[in-house]
């Protein structure tokens, strides 16, 4: 949805400011992609956290996954004095260790959540990959008609 508005407001900025600002958004499209790809291949290379306490190396750890806060976002509209309310509510939760030993309290990371982090990052590349082909196939034909 996102690649999708950046590309109507783009196409906009072109209207108002011509072909430099397509090849500005293109650039842009093709850093975010870049920039996505290698944070997704940072991720491949993380390992889950081990099961011992870093301090002491003791196996003997507690976890507990916590609410570390959440987000909301929505709005409400009305409509002929009926209010319609719409919105989503996300939580965000942290994986917390504690160590019976030392009492050490340390984040862990589990191959799910490593898992999720990637597909995020796939997901944004690939629309990133996207805007910015349809951007160059924009500044193609702008390009092959103006000459």
């Amino acid at each position: 949805m996102m690649a999708f508005i950046t590309l109507i407001l783009t196409i906009g900025l072109y209207m108002l400011l011509g072909f430099a600002a397509l090849i500005i958004a293109f650039v842009i499209a093709l850093l975010c992609a870049l920039g996505y790809h290698a944070q997704k291949n940072k991720v491949k290379q993380t390992q889950p956290s081990k099961r011992v306490c870093p301090m002491c190396g003791s196996p003997k750890v507690r976890f507990k996954h916590v609410v570390n806060g959440t987000t909301s976002t929505g709005g409400v509209a009305t409509v002929s004095s009926n209010r319609l309310a719409s919105g989503d509510t996300k939580i965000h939760r942290r994986n917390i260790a504690y160590c019976e030993d030392c009492g050490y309290s340390f984040d862990f990371t589990t191959q799910d959540d490593l898992n999720a982090q990637y597909n995020k990052l796939n997901t944004n590349e690939g629309c990133a990959i996207l805007v910015a082909i349809i951007l160059g196939v924009i500044l193609i034909t702008i390009w092959f008609y103006s000459h």
